[in-house]
């Protein structure tokens, strides 16, 4: 699957429109949009985090994002429905009437629409809807652990250059 990049936005705030209720703890990143219109609200709850660029529009009703609930950057949201506890959308995914369950994970750039049935747990299809927990050890998590220490090295190791990937050509 192949995803557009995601750019940094232009708008270092972000904005809201219309009837908006945002927990004091909730965060919302630069150049996010959230908008209701008349006769629609937005609830964003405790913890909640809405990602770079993300939109949230609600028309005819509201969308409830719930407590915990993460939406990546660049998420588009419309229409009325929730995001449940703990959820996690990934960046670049489109969900038209949202019905994402408690601790439910959506994988980048899904487009999920009302035809999408929200609860199948199919893993080969990139719009469905598969649990958030691991149930075993995770695949690739040495390597991740790995590249994480080279591009974020501690104890005074030298920082890999990305013109020199090797520290001695430097």
């Amino acid at each position: 699957m192949h995803l557009i990049p995601l750019q940094p936005p232009s708008e270092s705030q972000a904005r809201s429109g219309g009837d908006v209720t945002l927990h004091p703890s909730a965060v919302v990143a630069a150049g996010a949009l959230i908008l209701a219109e008349a006769d629609s609200r937005v609830a964003i709850a405790a913890g909640a985090c809405i990602g770079m660029g993300a939109v949230l529009h609600a028309v005819g009703g509201e969308i409830v994002v719930a407590a915990g609930a993460n939406l990546g950057a660049g998420v588009l949201i419309v229409g009325t429905g929730r995001i449940g506890s703990n959820a996690c959308i990934g960046a670049a995914t489109t969900i038209l009437n949202p019905a994402v369950g408690d601790g439910e994970m959506v994988p980048p750039g899904s487009l999920i629409t009302g035809s999408t049935p929200a609860r199948a747990p199919s893993t080969s299809s990139p719009g469905a809807i598969v649990p958030a927990a691991p149930t075993g050890p995770i695949p690739g998590l040495a390597q991740l652990n790995r590249l994480r220490q080279n591009l974020f090295p501690s104890n005074g190791q030298t920082a890999l250059s990305p013109v020199h990937p090797d520290p001695d050509d430097d």
